[in-house]
């Protein structure tokens, strides 16, 4: 966390943006996002665009409508839709419960056929929309994770711990993590300075349990200080949504 104005933020890099957008970005706010004159940071803790997107998916494309709405007619004209990993469509249904000894076939639920979905590596397409974000102007910055461990004038790191406020305790953007930090918190010879991203408007769309959005900060006393942001600014209660809860769930196998 930082608690240093704007100007003071990192005396090693900073950088200015209108939008920060952590980890994920709603599809349709790509062109949005990308309007600005400076475009917008997209930091993600993958070594690579799409690398924590490990699942296979069948994939109902109408976010890629909104997005591209002639991508069905332009695509193989030109390089636009190049490579879009959109090959294979869904063509039947099978619904079964499976009992100790036999599996027994049902009729398909209505929301639960895919007929004229696409069977997809989810890997694929985000690695292709992250290439898409990048032409429309927005930067991403792949492989940050971890809190930036703090120096010899900061030793409990309070001032690097991602998320930046500025003095009346708005979000003022994040700080990537530094590369080459031991163990020890001491700086190895491949050292590199994070870079502290700093925007008028950030997004945390990190989905559930997401590391920055509900990361616990803790340290002294100091009156309406730590907390994570969620609890920090009552956005659960604001929402009025209920606590997360975790359950069993269906896997769909494509074949």
């Amino acid at each position: 966390m930082s608690l240093r104005p704007c100007k003071q933020l990192c005396a090693e890099q900073e950088k200015d943006f209108s939008v920060c957008v952590i980890e994920k970005v709603r599809p349709r706010r790509l062109r949005r996002a990308a309007a600005s004159s400076d475009g917008g940071p997209q930091p993600g803790a993958g070594s690579e665009v799409g690398a924590h997107i490990l699942s296979g998916n069948v994939f109902q494309p109408t976010a890629l409508d909104e997005l591209f709405p002639d991508w069905r007619d332009k695509r193989g004209e030109g390089e636009e839709f190049e490579g879009l990993p959109l090959r294979v469509q869904a063509r039947r249904d099978r619904f079964y419960a499976l009992l100790p000894s036999a599996a027994l076939r049902l009729p398909t639920p209505r929301q639960m056929k895919n007929k004229g979905n696409y069977i997809i590596s989810l890997s694929e397409l985000v690695r292709w929309l992250g290439k898409k974000a990048e032409e429309l102007g927005v930067e991403v910055y792949p492989g940050f994770a971890g809190a930036r461990w703090g120096d010899a004038g900061d030793p409990l790191g309070i001032w690097g711990k991602e998320v930046l406020y500025d003095w009346q305790g708005a979000v003022a953007g994040v700080a990537t993590g530094d590369f080459g930090v031991a163990k020890d918190g001491s700086r190895k010879a491949a050292y590199a300075p994070g870079v502290d991203l700093v925007a008028r408007c950030t997004l945390f769309g990190e989905g559930a349990r997401g590391s920055l959005s509900e990361v616990t900060l803790s340290w002294g006393k100091t009156p309406g200080w730590g907390g994570t942001i969620i609890k920090r600014f009552g956005l659960r209660e604001a929402a009025g949504a209920c606590p997360q809860t975790y359950a069993l769930g269906i896997k769909e196998t494509p074949h």
